[in-house]
């Protein structure tokens, strides 16, 4: 299923090139979530998958994940390692060792980390929680995926399935401020959910929304305004050690510190060292 957000390059020209193989729709333009939600209604398997126009599948994502929902019935969510890369030629690896799966629900409530090309979902799953939340601009897979965490399995598969393209021009660099609320917005809905919610899961909580707000000054730095991004840090030093290093490397430029970074990846790698 393509869906065409009234897109204004060439999108609707390649999705029709490829024939029948690909059933292509024009809707909206609507908010990202709620043409998510459209594009998964006119979906026909048992199995979903999502991967937005700049993103890329490597060719056996379908191989290597597939059989792991097909065998185990428990599992409602398979996710994968990811390449991160930019239009200056930039690439990383996400993750450098094996992710958690199982009963994942608390670990990814304090450290969320399901890239979204790698990840598929059966359909079942997806209906039984309600699907996207319309309502959201910027973090509507995370909500999504840990509603679905919370009530079923998850299974991990130790490869690099897709590619996942990031650049300025993307919602959540461009709007940073939305993820907060966000955030705020679906811990609201669990504990609608579930009772003493903050009882059994406090220390995740409390990391969740710090993770959230370690992400929005990030996104300032990047964006070219390190004051803000110091002032957004500097509250959370105590709560989270991270938040001391980020503020130290926001006095040099986001790219500079982000050369460093790619640097000192592949001298682990090629040590052998490092870790997820």
């Amino acid at each position: 299923v393509f869906w065409d957000n009234r897109s204004t390059d060439r999108s609707a020209e390649i999705a029709k090139s490829y024939g029948p193989k690909v059933r292509y729709f024009l809707g909206g333009p609507l908010p990202l979530y709620s043409a998510r939600r459209r594009a998964v209604a006119e979906a026909r398997g048992r199995y979903i998958g999502f991967l937005d126009t700049d993103d890329i599948w490597l060719s056996h994502k379908l191989e290597v994940q597939l059989p792991v929902l097909e065998r185990d019935a428990r599992v409602a969510l398979v996710y994968s390692n990811v390449e991160f890369f930019d239009n200056a030629g930039g690439r990383r690896i996400r993750f450098r060792r094996a992710q958690p799966d199982g009963d994942i629900f608390r670990t990814a409530l304090s450290h969320y980390d399901l890239p979204l090309p790698t990840v598929m979902v059966r359909r079942t799953a997806y209906d039984a929680v309600g699907g996207f939340d319309e309502s959201m601009e910027a973090c509507g897979d995370v909500d999504l995926f840990l509603r679905i965490c919370r009530q079923s399995k998850v299974a991990y598969v130790d490869s690099v399935t897709a590619k996942y393209r990031e650049h300025m021009g993307s919602l959540s660099v461009r709007h940073p401020e939305h993820s907060l609320v966000e955030a705020d917005a679906f811990i609201a809905k669990l504990r609608t959910l579930e009772p003493n919610f903050d009882l059994s899961y406090g220390p995740e909580v409390t990391s969740f929304l710090l993770q959230r707000r370690k992400g929005l000054a990030v996104s300032s730095w990047r964006a070219g305004n390190p004051g803000a991004a110091r002032r957004q840090l500097g509250r959370y030093f105590q709560a989270l050690p991270q938040m001391a290093a980020i503020f130290l490397a926001t006095f040099v430029p986001f790219e500079w510190a982000t050369s460093v970074r790619r640097l000192m990846w592949h001298r682990q790698r090629r040590t052998g060292s490092g870790r997820g």
